[in-house]
C-alpha cells in the first residue's frame, strides 16, 4: 500500500526539473494529513519513501528534493472548466 501516494497525487508535481525545499514538502504533507484526517507518518519514513521513488535529496540547509515540487494552492483545478 502506498501510504504517501494520495498526498503526492493531490499536492505535488513530478518533473525532472522540479525541486522543493525538503522542509516545505514535509510541512505540506503534515498539513495535508491534518486536513484529510490521515495518520501522519514519521519524517524519516517520508524521506525514505521519497528517496526510494528517485526524488533525491541535494544540498545542505536547506536540503532540496529534486524531481518533485509542490503544486501552487491557487492553481486552477485541471478538472474544472475554465471560463
Amino acid at each position: 500500500m502506498d501510504i504517501f501516494g494520495p498526498f503526492i497525487q493531490e499536492c505535488c508535481v513530478i518533473h525532472k526539473f522540479a525541486e522543493v525545499r525538503a522542509n516545505d514538502l514535509w510541512n505540506a504533507y503534515k498539513t495535508w494529513c491534518a486536513e484529510n484526517s490521515q495518520r501522519e507518518q514519521s519524517q524519516h519514513k517520508f524521506g525514505r519513501y521519497l528517496t526510494g521513488k528517485g526524488w533525491r535529496a541535494e544540498g545542505a540547509k536547506p536540503v532540496k528534493r529534486i524531481g518533485i515540487g509542490l503544486l501552487d494552492k491557487h492553481e486552477a483545478d485541471p478538472t474544472e472548466p475554465q471560463f
